[in-house]
C-alpha cells in the first residue's frame, strides 16, 4: 500500500471553499481512480493535512497528474474543483507533499463494516481473473461487473460475469451466475467456507443471495454506483447479517473505472 500526504495553510476565508473542493476531488478519485480513501485534518496552529491512501505507487502515479494537475484528462468539475483547492493554498508557505509505502496497517477502517487487506500473489492472480470476466462481459454487450468463487484455499469453483443483456434477465448478475455454478460444482446448496471475488461492491440483491449461500468472505474492487434500486449494498446489507460477512474493498479500482469507461464509449 501506499499513502501521501499533502500539508499547507489556507487563505483567510477559503477554509469552506477549500473543504468542499477537496471532498469533491478526494471522492472522484476513490470512486473512478482507485483511491481507498482520504482524511483531512487541521492542526491548532492553522496547518492543514490531507493524508490519502492508495494500493501501490504505480496506481497513484497513473491516476494522479502530480504537478501537471489539473490535466486535461479529468473530467470538467474536477479540473475546477483541482484549481480551486490550488487557489485557497498560501502559495508563500507551499509544503512538499510526502509519498510513502505503508510498513505496517493497523488503522481501523471507519466503515465497523470494511476493512482492507493486502492481496496475496495468489488472490491478485484470482482478481486479474474478475477482470479478465468483465472484459468478456463488455464484449458480449453487458455491464462490466464479474465475479470468482473460490474455496477456502483459493481453488477456483466458479467464474462469470453480468449477463442482463444476454439472456434478458434482470437477475442475471455476476454474483448471482457464480453462486449458481459454484453450488453445482460443490453438489450443495450452501458455500461455507467460501470466498467471493468480484470488481465491485455488491447490489442489495446480490449481496443478499452472497449471504444466504453461507459464502464467509468478500474482496471487492470499487465501491457501489450511485443511483441503483433499492440504494443498499454490501456494505449496507451486510450490517444485518448474523453472523456478518468478512468484506475488504477496494482493490485495482483503477481497472474498474477504466473498463466503466470503455464501456460507456
Amino acid at each position: 500500500m501506499f499513502a501521501v500526504i499533502y500539508q499547507g495553510y489556507i487563505k483567510p476565508g477559503r477554509e469552506n471553499e477549500y473543504r468542499e473542493a477537496w471532498n469533491q476531488v478526494a471522492r472522484y478519485f476513490i470512486e473512478y481512480r482507485g483511491a481507498i480513501g482520504s482524511c483531512l485534518h487541521r492542526t491548532s496552529e492553522g496547518l492543514w493535512i490531507a493524508y490519502s491512501r492508495w494500493p501501490d505507487k504505480t496506481t497513484r502515479d497513473c491516476s494522479w497528474p502530480g504537478e501537471n494537475a489539473p490535466s486535461e484528462e479529468l473530467p470538467h468539475e474536477i479540473r475546477s474543483a483541482v484549481l480551486t483547492i490550488k487557489d485557497c493554498l498560501d502559495s508563500d508557505r507551499k509544503i512538499p507533499e510526502i509519498g510513502m509505502d505503508v510498513i505496517d496497517d493497523l488503522l481501523l477502517s471507519s466503515n465497523e463494516n470494511e476493512s482492507y487487506y493486502i492481496l496475496s500473489e495468489e488472490q491478485e492472480i484470482i482478481m486479474n481473473l474478475v477482470y479478465e470476466e468483465v472484459e468478456k462481459g463488455i464484449q458480449e454487450g453487458n455491464p462490466p461487473f464479474a465475479a470468482v468463487i473460490t474455496d477456502s484455499e483459493n481453488n477456483i469453483l466458479a467464474a462469470a460475469h453480468n449477463q442482463a443483456n444476454t439472456k434478458q434477465l434482470a437477475i442475471a448478475h455476476a454474483e448471482i451466475e457464480a453462486i449458481q455454478i459454484a453450488c453445482k460444482v460443490l453438489g450443495k446448496k450452501k458455500l461455507e467456507g467460501c470466498i467471493l471475488y468480484a470488481n465491485a461492491e455488491s447490489c442489495a440483491m446480490c449481496s443478499t443471495a452472497i449471504i444466504k449461500s453461507g459464502i464467509s468472505q468478500v474482496f471487492y474492487g470499487a465501491p457501489h454506483e450511485a443511483g441503483s434500486n433499492p440504494d443498499a449494498h454490501l456494505l449496507d446489507i451486510n450490517k444485518k447479517a448474523q453472523p456478518r460477512l468478512k468484506v475488504y474493498g477496494g482493490y485495482m479500482t483503477n481497472l474498474t473505472s477504466r473498463l466503466k469507461r470503455e464501456e460507456i464509449n
